[in-house]
C-alpha cells in the first residue's frame, strides 16, 4: 500500500502540473481589443510548453509501468488465495490502462497545439483516479475494516471556491448517495385511515388470525423479543435464511405500502424494538420500491444508495471506514469532483462494513422493505429473471442472520416470495383489513353530510347500500376508497338514494374495470384534458425516467398550440418562490380531472419538488392496457403530440439556466432537448413547432458548451475544423450529434444550402494551412456516436456517453436520417469513406458499431446508394433487432437538476 500511495501522490502531482500549463495556455475574459494578442501568446506558449508536455508524459508512462508491477504483484499473490478478488484486481487493472491511454491522448492532443477546455481535464483525471483507487478494495475484507492508511493532501483550492470545497467527506458520501426520488414513492402513498391498523402495534390481537406458515407469532411480539436462531437437523441453509424474517403478504391493492407507511411512522414502533435491543441503541431504515417509478425506484442500487444514506447520516463518523475508496477518492481529487456512480458489488461491501461496525458498536437495525414484487429484475411468470432479485434477497437473508438485524418485508404472494420466505413469520393483508374497511366506510360514508342526509329519508337504501359495498370489498382497500370518493362526489350534487345506489350498482368489482368506470364518468370537456394530462404523464415516464414534476405538468398543460402566445420565446420558467402555489394548483387539476387516478405527492420536507404519478401500479398497468390507451388518446385533442409542449417547458427551463450553472447540468440540459425531439413524429405541423420551439435556444447557451462537448469520443476529429459561430450552425451540429432527423431535415427544406460545405480560406494571421472549415452535417451524423471503446465517465457526465452509444435503433436512427440526407442531395466523401474503413477495423467483431460502418462503407462503393439502401439497412438491422433495442433504451435513467 506504501508504493500505491505514492504514486497516487505522484498522479496528483502531474495533475496539478498539467493544470498549470493549461492554465497558461487559456485565453482570458478581456476587452475584444486585447483578445487577438492573447490569442497569438496562447499558440506561442504552445510551442514553448512542448519540452514540459514531453516530460509528463514520459512521467505519466513510467507511473503506468510502476502501477502496473504493483498490481501484477497483487494478482500473483491474490491468486493463491482468492479468485473473486483476483478477477477485481484484473478488472481494475484494465480501467487504469484505459485511463492512462485517455490522458496520453489529451497530451498528444495538447502537443499538436490543441486546447482542452477545464472540465474535459478535471473529468480525466478524475477517471484515472477512480481507476486507481479501485485497488483499495483488493486489501479490504467486506465484514472488517480497512487496513489504516495516509489519507493523501487535498489538492490545494482556489482562494474563491467556496464553502463547497471545505466539505468533510461524510457530507460528501452522502451527497453522493442521496438521489431526487428517494422519498418520492413514501410521500405519495397516503397515510392510514384514523383507526386504521391499530390492531398490528395497539390492543390484545384478539379475533385477528396470521396468515398461514408456521408460525402465527404477533408482530408486535415479533418487534419486541429476541428469537434464537433454528438449529434442526432437517433445515437446510436456504431455509434457515428466512427466520426471523416478517412477510406482509397480500393481493394487489390490499394496502401493503399503507401498512408499510404506518408501520414505519407509528411513534410505538421505536419503543417496541428497543425492548428487543434491551441497552443496545436502536436505528430504522426503510424503502419502498415502485416500479411505476424511475429506475433507482425500482433498483436494488437505488434500495441500498437509501438504506446507506439513512444510517450513515445517524453515523457520519463511520464514513471514512465505510466508503475507504471514496474517502481516497476525494482526497486527492478535490471536494468538487463528481463523485463516481455507485454499483452494486461497491454497495454490498460498504453496506457490510457499516453492519459491522454498528455491531461493534452495539447498534441494532431494524429494516422494512416494500414491494420486492416491484423490482425491476423481478418478473414473477419469467423465473430466468429471478437471478438478480435472488442475490439481492440472499443479500438481505444473510446479512440478517450474520448481524441480526430485524428484517420486514412485504410483496405480493408470488411463488418465488413463497419459497423463499416459507419460514417466515407473516401475515395476509386481505385477511386482516375487513375491520378497517368497515371503519373507513363508516367514517368517510355515514359522516358525510349529504349521505347523512340520504340516509334520513330512505335509511334502509343506505344501510343496504354501504352493508353490501363492504361485501364486495374482498379484501381491496383501494378498491374500496376510489368507491367511497364517487360516491361522496355523487351525494354532494344528488343526494337521491336511488341515484347514490345507481353510481354503486354501475361500479365493477374489478379495478381495472373501475378506472375505466371513474373516467367515463367525467364530463367530455374535462376528459379531453384528463387525455392530455395522461398523455403527458406517461411520455415523461417513457422518455425520462422518472415521476413528472408538478411544475412541469402545470406549465406543459397550459401550452396550447392553437395559442398565438404557444411559441412566444420571451415566456420565462417560473421562479422557484412560485414552485409551491403551482404545485397546489397541479392538485386541483389533478383531482378534477382523473378522479384519483393520477395524484401530486406531498412532498417530506427538503426532500425535493411535488412530483404527479400514478395512484397506485395498478393504475399505471390499466392505462397501459392497448384498449383503454387508444380510448384515452381519442378523447383527447386531435393529433396531440406530448413531446411537443414537454421539449417547450424544457426550452424555458434551458434558458433560465445561467452560465454560472453546473456545465454537467447545462450539457445534459442541451442533450436530452435534441434527443427527446427525435421522437416527434413527422406530421408537417409538428416538425415546424418542433424547429420553432429548438429555435428558441439561445446560441450562446451551446457555443459555451464548446464542440468538444458534441464531438468528445467520437470517431470526429476536430482538428483544423470547425462549426459556423452562427445559430443555424450551432442548432444543426448538436441536432446532427443525435440524429435528431425531424430538426435535422426541416431545417434543410428551410435552406439547402446548410448541406454545403466551404472551402477553407488562407488569412494573414493563420498559423496552419488554412481556417478551420465547417464540419459537414452528413459527417456529424453518420460518426456523432460514441465510440464501444470509449471509458464511462464518472458522475454525471455518465448519462450522455452512455445514451450517446450505437445499438440497433440508434443505429437505426442515424441510418434513416442519413437515408434522407443523401436524398437531399448531401454526399459521402472520400475522406469520410476512409474514416468508415477505419471504424470497420477498430470496433468489436460482429458488434453493432461494426456492422454499422460496414454497411455504411459497402453503401458508399455503390453508384446508385439509394436504390440499394432499405434493402441492406433491414439485412443489417432486421426489424426485430430494432424493436427490441428501441424498447431497451426507453426509460433512460436520468433527472433534472436546477
Amino acid at each position: 500500500m506504501d508504493s500505491l500511495d505514492s504514486l497516487v501522490a505522484e498522479c496528483s502531482d502531474v495533475e496539478k502540473k498539467l493544470k498549470d500549463a493549461l492554465g497558461k495556455l487559456t485565453v482570458t475574459k478581456e476587452r475584444k481589443w486585447n483578445r487577438a494578442r492573447q490569442t497569438l501568446e496562447v499558440s506561442i506558449r504552445s510551442i514553448w510548453k512542448q519540452g514540459e508536455l514531453e516530460a509528463m508524459s514520459t512521467q505519466l508512462e513510467r507511473i503506468r509501468s510502476q502501477v502496473m508491477m504493483n498490481v501484477l504483484m497483487c494478482v500473483w499473490s491474490e491468486a493463491r488465495n482468492n479468485k473473486k478478488q483476483t478477477e477485481h484486481v484484473l478488472q481494475t487493472v484494465h480501467h487504469i490502462e484505459t485511463a492512462m491511454e485517455d490522458i496520453d491522448e489529451d497530451l498528444k492532443a495538447i502537443r499538436a497545439g490543441g486546447r482542452l477546455q477545464d472540465d474535459k481535464v478535471q473529468t480525466r483525471m478524475n477517471t484515472a483516479i477512480w481507476a486507481s483507487t479501485g485497488l483499495v478494495e483488493v486489501t479490504t475484507d467486506e465484514a472488517t475494516a480497512p487496513p489504516p492508511y495516509t489519507p493523501l493532501p487535498t489538492i490545494e483550492a482556489p482562494r474563491d471556491a467556496g464553502l463547497e470545497t471545505r466539505l468533510p467527506f461524510s457530507q460528501r458520501l452522502l451527497r453522493s448517495l442521496q438521489f431526487a426520488e428517494m422519498e418520492n414513492r413514501a410521500s405519495q402513498i397516503k397515510s392510514a385511515f384514523e383507526n386504521t391498523f391499530k390492531w398490528l402495534l395497539d390492543g390484545d390481537n384478539e379475533g385477528r388470525k396470521y396468515g398461514k406458515g408456521t408460525s402465527r407469532l404477533s408482530f408486535r411480539h415479533w418487534l419486541s423479543t429476541h428469537e434464537e436462531e433454528s438449529h434442526k437437523k432437517d433445515t437446510n441453509e436456504e431455509d434457515s435464511l428466512g427466520e426471523k424474517v416478517f412477510w406482509i403478504t397480500g393481493i394487489p391493492a390490499s394496502g401493503k405500502s399503507t401498512l408499510m407507511k404506518f408501520i414505519t411512522t407509528h411513534p410505538s414502533l421505536k419503543p417496541r424494538l428497543q425492548e428487543w435491543a434491551g441497552k443496545d441503541e436502536v436505528q430504522v431504515a426503510k424503502f419502498y420500491f415502485w416500479n411505476a417509478g424511475s429506475k433507482i425506484q425500482k433498483s436494488r442500487v437505488g434500495l441500498f444508495r437509501s438504506l446507506l444514506y439513512q444510517l450513515l447520516s445517524q453515523n457520519p463518523e463511520l464514513s471514512d471506514i465505510v466508503a475507504p475508496r471514496r474517502q481516497l477518492y476525494f482526497s486527492i481529487a478535490g471536494d468538487k469532483a463528481e463523485a463516481p456512480d455507485w454499483e452494486w458489488p461497491e454497495l454490498c461491501q460498504c453496506f457490510s462494513r457499516l453492519a459491522w461496525q454498528l455491531q461493534k458498536k452495539n447498534i441494532r437495525l431494524a429494516l422494512f422493505i416494500d414491494g420486492l414484487d416491484e423490482y425491476e429484475g423481478f418478473n414473477d411468470n419469467l423465473p430466468k429473471t429471478h437471478q438478480l432479485t435472488n442475490e439481492m434477497v440472499t443479500f438481505l437473508l444473510q446479512s440478517r442472520k450474520k448481524y441480526d438485524w430485524k428484517l420486514c418485508v412485504s410483496s405480493r404472494p408470488g411463488n418465488y416470495f413463497r419459497d423463499k420466505l416459507r419460514r417466515s413469520h407473516s401475515l395476509a393483508m386481505q385477511q386482516l383489513t375487513q375491520p378497517d374497511i368497515d371503519e373507513y366506510v363508516n367514517q368517510r360514508l355515514l359522516f358525510n353530510v349529504a349521505i347523512q342526509d340520504a340516509r334520513k329519508v330512505d335509511p334502509e337504501a343506505i344501510e343496504t347500500l354501504i352493508s353490501n359495498l363492504k361485501t364486495k370489498a374482498r379484501g381491496v382497500f383501494l378498491w374500496v376508497v376510489l368507491v367511497v370518493e364517487q360516491l361522496r362526489i355523487t351525494a354532494q350534487d344528488n343526494p337521491h338514494s336511488s341515484a347514490i345506489r345507481k353510481v354503486f350498482d354501475n361500479l365493477p368489482p374489478d379495478l381495472n374495470d373501475l378506472y375505466t368506470a371513474i373516467q367515463n364518468q367525467i364530463g367530455p370537456k374535462k376528459q379531453r384534458q384528463a387525455s392530455k394530462l395522461y398523455q403527458l404523464v406517461r411520455e415523461w415516464k417513457r422518455t425520462w425516467n422518472g415521476q413528472m414534476d408538478a411544475v412541469f405538468l402545470w406549465l406543459a398543460d397550459e401550452e396550447d398550440a392553437d395559442d398565438p402566445d404557444y411559441l412566444e420565446p420571451t415566456k420565462k420558467y417560473p421562479e422557484g418562490a412560485k414552485h409551491e402555489a403551482i404545485a397546489k394548483q397541479t392538485v386541483r387539476v389533478v383531482e378534477g380531472c382523473t378522479r384519483g387516478i393520477l395524484q401530486v405527492s406531498d412532498p417530506i420536507t427538503g426532500s425535493g419538488p411535488a412530483t404527479v404519478d400514478f395512484l397506485h401500479k395498478t393504475a399505471y398497468d390499466w392505462i397501459k392496457s392497448p384498449s383503454n390507451w387508444n380510448g384515452i388518446i381519442q378523447k383527447g385533442p386531435d393529433r396531440y403530440q406530448p413531446m411537443i409542449p414537454i421539449l417547450a417547458v424544457l426550452v424555458r427551463h434551458a434558458r433560465s439556466l445561467a452560465s454560472t450553472s453546473k456545465y454537467s447540468t447545462r450539457k445534459q440540459c442541451i442533450s436530452r432537448l435534441f434527443l427527446l425531439a427525435s421522437k416527434v413524429q413527422d406530421p408537417p405541423e409538428a416538425r415546424s413547432q418542433m424547429i420553432a420551439i429548438l429555435d428558441q435556444l439561445d446560441v450562446r447557451q451551446l457555443q459555451g458548451l464548446g464542440i468538444d462537448s458534441i464531438f468528445l469520443q467520437t470517431a470526429i476529429s476536430t482538428e483544423s475544423k470547425g462549426v459556423k459561430r452562427t445559430a443555424v450552425a450551432n442548432h444543426m451540429a448538436w441536432a446532427a450529434a443525435w440524429a435528431c432527423r425531424p430538426y435535422i431535415c426541416g431545417k434543410v427544406e428551410q435552406n439547402p444550402s446548410i448541406l454545403s460545405v466551404p472551402r477553407r480560406q488562407i488569412t494573414l494571421f493563420s498559423l496552419k494551412k488554412g481556417t478551420p472549415s465547417d464540419i459537414p452535417v452528413l459527417e456529424i451524423v453518420i460518426f456523432g456516436y460514441r465510440l464501444g471503446g470509449a471509458r464511462k465517465e464518472p458522475g454525471e457526465e455518465s448519462w450522455v456517453n452512455s445514451v450517446r452509444r450505437l445499438n440497433a435503433w440508434q443505429a437505426w436512427q442515424r441510418l434513416e436520417t442519413i437515408k434522407e440526407l443523401l436524398q437531399k442531395g448531401a454526399k459521402i466523401e472520400k475522406y469520410m469513406k476512409e474514416i468508415l474503413r477505419t471504424a470497420v477495423k477498430d470496433a468489436p467483431q460482429n458488434s453493432v458499431q461494426a456492422k454499422y460502418a460496414q454497411l455504411l462503407f459497402d453503401l458508399s462503393g455503390r453508384n446508385n446508394i439509394l436504390g440499394s439502401f432499405d434493402e441492406m439497412s433491414q439485412k443489417s438491422f432486421p426489424k426485430h433487432e430494432v424493436d427490441e433495442a428501441r424498447k431497451e433504451g426507453e426509460f433512460p435513467d436520468y433527472h433534472i437538476d436546477s
